[in-house]
């Protein structure tokens, strides 16, 4: 598309378990995506982790061998819980292939902080920017992400009732804190509604002031 190439890629992970479900053939389908222009070259994940069929860093240590790619947008959510419990969150068509075994034992659906920043740093990406997982509180209003505090409204049936969930709905500066505490590899850049990054040869990444400002106080890394 003009002078940038868009490649899909494989989709690993997001499935109602991180091993053989009850139908095996039976999977959420989707697509991974790596897009390069002569500037500047992102990769997008969203909600992609391991599953039975793969694991991405497996696709991206490949990706990162044909060159670095600048910005990585991944979710950071994990999604850390037992299947049991999908059946009182947004999750709940997933129990049907849930095997019974499997439905108390806490499954990661999706990259956490932690493994982002592995994707990350096999990319060679010079920041990994948490996407897709919430991290506005109107996502929470509608069944996705954490629940701001003082944020007014009701949310859809099944949204978290928690201000931060961990393991399923954390806040996007959680990989700000996972970053600091690793001390190594690509930087986490949170971006807001309104704020664009743009790459400066020989002077890294640059965000711009944002056309309108965030109307909440940023949380503890």
């Amino acid at each position: 598309m003009g002078d940038a190439e868009i490649t899909a890629l494989p989709f690993h992970g997001e499935q109602p378990t991180d091993g053989e479900g009850v139908y095996p053939g039976l999977f959420n389908e989707g697509n991974t995506w790596l897009v390069r222009s002569p500037a500047f070259s992102s990769a997008f994940a969203a909600d992609a982790g391991h599953d039975v069929r793969g694991d991405m860093s497996t696709v991206f240590r490949r990706v990162g061998r044909g060159g670095a790619v600048d910005l990585l947008f991944t979710g950071i959510r994990g999604f850390r819980i037992p299947p049991l419990l999908f059946a009182f969150s947004t999750l709940d068509p997933y129990l049907v292939n849930a095997p019974l075994d499997d439905l108390a034992r806490p499954q990661r659906l999706m990259a956490d902080a932690r493994e982002a920043l592995r994707w990350g740093a096999l990319l060679g990406a010079q920041a990994v920017v948490p996407c897709a997982d919430g991290g506005a509180p109107w996502y929470w209003r509608e069944g996705m992400g954490p629940r701001y505090p003082g944020y007014p409204g009701v949310p859809v049936e099944g949204a978290s009732h928690l201000d931060e969930n961990p393991d399923a709905d954390p806040f996007p500066e959680r990989l700000v804190s996972e970053r600091a505490r690793l001390g190594r590899g690509p930087q986490a850049l949170l971006l807001r509604p309104g704020e664009a990054v743009f790459l400066r040869p020989g002077r890294g990444l640059r965000v711009p002031h944002p056309r309108f400002p965030w109307p909440f106080q940023p949380l503890p890394g």
